[in-house]
């Protein structure tokens, strides 16, 4: 009975091993559900699909790891985090990182589905053309310092054809998860690089504030949440977008450096004024 008992055990660990629920050494990651930003509802849980692309592209790796999502939803609903508060908010996304015990965490968001038709009439020919490009803001953070050490878009598109003079039919849904598809394993063979640091940036801590607070803060047109907040950015010039919906814009080049404070106080536009006037 002794000895079955430890062939059992060896042989769970076996299936552990195999399964790639132990990979000794491997860099754990864990990869939220992306936001939709594209406007495009039709696409359904395409939130969801972006992150299981992701899950199946890294873990096919032997060096990377990936929390299981049957773990990782269970925590994010036990501790009460959304899946836009861990796109937009560094510190939720390091909190949920250190619950897990990753290393990293993985976050996004579908920002533009672009579609292009086009077509064509000469030579005895008609023919039409559609053109779909999908974009992603692919952000990944170090648990041990809040660092993003990436925050880059992320591209995919592809063309289909129609020899006639009749509109082209497209599976929007179906197509939208081919090019995230695409974009998974663009950012799956990119991963290595970062992780030698190649791709790193010297980052720095800035911290954002404005009148009114709740302003939306966007570092070279990638969102990054909103004021008052203090989040690690790559050290260097870039351009500063603040803004709220009924004031005025704050629009300015920034040189980040270690402890800079950007204190913006926005004025209401004119037409809020006057309409509050009459």
């Amino acid at each position: 009975m002794k000895g079955y008992k430890i062939s059992l055990s060896l042989l769970s660990l076996l299936f552990l091993l195999l399964s790639g629920s132990l990979v000794m050494g491997a860099t754990t990651i864990a990869i939220v559900d992306f936001t939709n930003n594209t406007g495009y509802h039709i696409l359904g849980n395409i939130e969801e699909v972006a992150a299981d692309y992701l899950t199946t592209y890294i873990n096919a790796r032997d060096d990377f790891q990936v929390v299981e999502r049957t773990k990782l939803k269970s925590i994010i609903t036990e501790h009460g985090f959304t899946t836009s508060g861990l796109v937009d908010q560094t510190d939720s996304a390091v909190e949920l990182g250190k619950l897990l015990g990753a290393e990293y965490i993985l976050t996004g968001s579908l920002i533009n589905l672009d579609i292009e038709e086009k077509s064509f009439s000469g030579y005895g020919i008609t023919s039409k053309s559609v053109t779909l490009t999908l974009e992603c803001n692919i952000k990944l953070i170090s648990i041990n310092t809040g660092a993003i050490l990436v925050s880059d878009i992320y591209s995919s598109s592809n063309s289909y054809q129609n020899h006639s003079a009749s509109s082209i039919k497209i599976d929007l849904r179906g197509k939208a998860r081919e090019l995230m598809r695409n974009i998974a394993h663009d950012f799956a063979r990119d991963l290595e690089s970062i992780k030698r640091g190649e791709r790193d940036r010297a980052e720095v801590f800035v911290e954002f504030l404005s009148t009114p607070t709740g302003a939306s803060i966007e570092i070279d047109g990638i969102y990054y949440g909103s004021t008052p907040t203090r989040i690690p950015v790559s050290k260097g010039v870039h351009r500063v977008v603040i803004s709220m919906g009924g004031y005025e814009t704050w629009d300015k080049m920034v040189n980040f450096h270690e402890g800079l404070v950007v204190n913006v106080n926005l004025g209401l536009k004119e037409e809020k004024v006057e309409n509050e006037d009459k």
